[in-house]
């Protein structure tokens, strides 16, 4: 074979391992706020102990006004204002109980040394909960 045939064809792979690489790792798909969706809700609560004010609100408002509330080169943000205490940095991103007759409001990973989405106040854990219907399926089968 021909060694500029050869050197062409390795050149040729070589481009199109560098295009693929790089449309697959850069942010090509739907990142950022703009991947949000419009609807999408979350929780959040005031950090402050004599507070502890929660709402839910927009998903990708939250995001928005902690990006522009976040000093670059950080990981996350200090928070955000509180509407209720007027806190500047206290309100943090939570989660609501999806037990009906409890539907406590607070934080992700709040009960130490344990799962992190179980309840405070009733002590329920939608992961323990999965968990145990997938062991019982298992053992049924």
């Amino acid at each position: 074979m021909n060694k500029n045939l050869a050197y062409s064809i390795i050149s040729v792979c070589l481009m199109v391992v560098a295009f693929l690489t790089y449309k697959f790792t850069s942010g090509a798909g739907s990142a950022g706020l703009a991947g949000i969706d419009a609807d999408s809700k979350i929780w959040v609560k005031c950090k402050n102990a004599n507070c502890k004010a929660a709402k839910e609100m927009g998903e990708r408002d939250f995001y928005a006004a902690l990006e522009g509330n976040t000093e670059p080169g950080r990981r996350s943000g200090p928070g955000l204002p509180c509407d209720q205490c007027g806190k500047p940095t206290s309100v943090y991103k939570a989660k609501k109980c999806p037990e009906s007759d409890c539907l406590a409001v607070f934080f992700y990973g709040s009960s130490q040394n344990d799962i992190p989405d179980r309840c405070p106040k009733c002590k329920v854990s939608q992961t323990e909960k999965s968990r145990r219907e997938r062991r019982s399926a298992s053992e049924e089968e």
